[in-house]
């Protein structure tokens, strides 16, 4: 299990006065404290015990996903951490935050959560690392193509790396109904000095896991992942033809770029699968630069 910091309700207090606020959400604040980011959950979570690992059901009882229902989107409760068992059964708190942490030295492309804050005993926060000069992962807009195209091909590795280990991010790019284009602030990808591409907030509402393969979440990772890649590359608002469920607009302009009608229909039916992202990508990657009609 990872490291815990224990803290009063008096010292969270001061850490939260004392130190620079450096982004907030719905689920909590961060702030940069001794060269680390410490985001402090707005609800306060259940009280942390050893629990057997046979215990496989949550104190309010089991919930079991529906895999068969498609979204693009999975959002099931306001659990710290979303951790579903081999047998599809949801586990409570706190042996979810400790399978979840436990994967965290498989994973070397990409940072999970290597702290815990507990408050007066209970779950209150997690810790990352602080990563400086970064900027949203939209600011790669202004680049040129072929910086464009590392960028994507670093995230895609980072993104198998995560699913090769049952993790699955569902924030990877702007959400419905986001910002304009140009102001897409709300992905959890950030873009460093060297344009590498770092996935935040490994925890929460953002990241779903698992002990074994979920073929629904994979997909929905999959579909987030490709949108975020087209509309780099492309620099077209993406999403924005989802909500106006434009489909043969979106049709249209990825025909343009040199993608196969059956990759289209897999994209906007949201069943991709990992090697389908490749092909999109090393297709994009096989042009000398990008333009769509409209």
């Amino acid at each position: 299990m990872s490291e815990i910091i224990r803290l009063t309700q008096e010292e969270l207090d001061n850490i939260i006065k004392n130190n620079k606020k450096i982004g907030q959400g719905t689920e909590g604040t961060c702030f940069n404290h001794d060269g680390e980011v410490y985001k402090i959950y707005h609800k306060t979570g259940e009280q942390l015990h050893a629990i057997a690992t046979e215990d496989k059901v949550d104190e309010d009882g089991t919930k079991i996903y529906d895999k068969n229902k498609p979204k693009h989107y999975v959002r099931e409760d306001n659990r710290i951490f979303k951790y579903t068992d081999e047998d599809g059964v949801k586990l409570g708190k706190p042996e979810a935050l400790n399978r979840a942490l436990a994967k965290g030295y498989k994973i070397t492309k990409s940072r999970l959560p290597h702290k815990i804050i507990l408050v007066d005993g209970k779950l209150k926060g997690c810790v990352y690392p602080y990563y400086k000069h970064t900027k949203s992962i939209y600011s790669a807009y202004r680049k040129p193509f072929k910086t464009r195209l590392l960028i994507c091909q670093r995230l895609i590795e980072q993104v198998k790396e995560l699913l090769d280990n049952n993790i699955y991010p569902i924030d990877l790019c702007q959400k419905f109904g986001g910002r304009t284009i140009f102001d897409k602030s709300v992905a959890n990808v950030l873009l460093d000095w060297k344009n590498n591409p770092i996935i935040i907030d490994l925890e929460g509402k953002s990241t779903l896991y698992t002990d074994s393969y979920n073929p629904l979440y994979a997909s929905t990772t999959c579909y987030l992942l490709a949108t975020l890649i087209l509309e780099i590359m492309t620099r077209e608002d993406i999403q924005e033809d989802f909500i106006d469920e434009d489909f043969d607009l979106i049709h249209e302009y990825l025909n343009d770029i040199g993608l196969p009608d059956e990759l289209i229909q897999k994209y906007i039916d949201n069943s991709l699968v990992l090697d389908d992202v490749y092909q999109m990508f090393d297709l994009i990657a096989s042009k000398k630069h990008i333009t769509v009609k409209r």
